[in-house]
């Protein structure tokens, strides 16, 4: 993150390709709503109480990621557009490259267990993925086990 606005209702962030800590391919501002859900250090916030709270890590952290839509604004010469966070992810709660977990598809869940399809299994700080050898992972989620989710949306064709 480089600075937020309050005002604006905006954050801006350093664009960098995946994994890469150090080289930037520019910056993007990010406009937030009263409806923009964040998950911020393991903590849920929406809208402005949200982006007040992000507002408050540290300037420089690698530690943002959003969800957005995207409108385009096109006139005769140029192409541009505006990116409208629905949801960020910041701080402790965003995975790195140095942080062990399992990543997959929840399938179902009963009390503290979860069941995931697709699982990856990332086990050494250089984020190295085991593949599961079985069609399902069971997860036990006990009292400081840090979970994030995504709602995705799949298309059938």
């Amino acid at each position: 993150m480089i600075n937020s606005s309050l005002g604006e209702n905006t954050y801006t962030v350093y664009v960098r390709p995946f994994y890469d800590e150090v080289n930037s391919l520019g910056s993007l501002s990010i406009f937030n709503s009263a409806d923009t859900i964040y998950a911020i250090n393991g903590t849920a916030y929406v809208g402005a109480k949200g982006l007040n709270v992000l507002s408050q890590l540290s300037a420089g952290t690698t530690m943002t990621a959003a969800y957005t839509t995207y409108t385009p604004t096109l006139t005769p010469t140029t192409t541009a557009g505006i990116f409208y966070s629905t949801y960020v992810v910041a701080g402790s709660t965003l995975e790195d490259f140095y942080t062990e977990g399992l990543e997959g598809d929840v399938i179902a869940r009963s009390g503290n267990t979860l069941t995931l399809r697709g699982a990856t299994l990332f086990d050494t700080p250089a984020e190295v993925s085991s593949y599961i050898n079985t069609p399902d992972a069971v997860v036990l989620l006990g009292p400081g086990t840090l979970v994030t989710a995504t709602t995705m949306r799949r298309s059938r064709a």
